[in-house]
């Protein structure tokens, strides 16, 4: 099975978020109260019976 989603994500306090990041990721300064997200996935299945 082949699916495609997407959404949003709301963060709460993204200063603090941002402060907690500053140390790890040059990117801290871009985190916003909403961040969009989007993928694809793949399911495989096997019938064993």
């Amino acid at each position: 099975m082949f699916s495609i989603f997407s959404g949003f994500t709301f963060i709460h306090n993204s200063k603090k978020v941002a402060t907690y990041l500053y140390d790890t990721t040059e990117d801290s300064e871009k985190i916003g109260a909403i961040i969009p997200r989007w993928g694809f996935g793949i399911e495989i299945g096997f019938d064993l019976t």
